[in-house]
């Protein structure tokens, strides 16, 4: 049965590392979102490319449905005024017409082609942010878990020398000293400064205590 002192501690150490987890866990799940945010607007930008190209072609067909139309009424004008159009002045002015409208539609062409490209970069783009972000979700849950499991590992370790709290750099601890009936409180265990070395009372009550035959906590 542990004692309450190492119990307390191990009792925050747990709160503390389901506290550390949570956060961690926050933190991934609001990077997921924006994650999911950044997939979301990369999808808008491909579905925008297409309707680029699908707009720019419609209004290319526009264009040469156009052309058709005012070439044959050129036609029919020059017909019906009896200008013969097959060589001459009105073959060189239906031809330049005819070259302005393909201009034209090569021009709407072009015009999605360019929204294309930017949307599927945009596309691009989103997509590596939404990489990132999942990879870095991912880097903090893992981190935070272990964390939490190096810091209760620490805090179980640091409470398993507290509750042994040996009196002298050997021999018995304080808490089996205390059992034997001794006032641990008039003694301050082993110095660590070399020459001063350990009190009488302390020499005297550890000895005792080895001399019980009781195990001790560092032999």
């Amino acid at each position: 049965m542990c004692e309450p002192a190492t119990a307390i501690t191990l009792a925050t150490a747990a709160i503390s590392a389901v506290g550390t987890i949570s956060q961690a866990q926050a933190q991934a799940a609001n990077l997921e979102r924006q994650a999911g945010l950044n997939e979301a607007n990369a999808a808008i930008a491909r579905n925008n490319s297409i309707a680029a190209v699908q707009a720019a072609e419609a209004e290319a067909d526009r264009v040469d449905r156009l052309r058709k139309v005012s070439m044959s009424r050129a036609t029919a004008a020059y017909g019906g005024s009896g200008v013969e159009i097959n060589d001459g002045t009105p073959l060189e002015v239906l031809g330049d017409a005819a070259a302005e409208f393909e201009l034209d539609r090569l021009f709407e062409i072009h015009k999605g082609k360019v929204v294309e490209q930017d949307q599927n970069y945009r596309a691009q783009l989103f997509s590596w942010h939404a990489g990132q972000l999942r990879s870095q979700a991912s880097s903090v849950r893992s981190a935070g878990i272990g964390s939490a499991i190096l810091n209760l590992g620490l805090s179980a370790v640091s409470a398993g020398f507290s509750a042994a709290n040996p009196t002298l750099g050997f021999g018995a601890s304080q808490s089996q000293l205390a059992g034997l009936g001794y006032d641990v409180t008039t003694f301050s265990g082993y110095s660590s400064l070399g020459a001063m070395g350990p009190g009488a009372t302390a020499t005297r009550i550890n000895t005792q205590a080895m001399s019980s035959g009781i195990p001790m906590g560092y032999e």
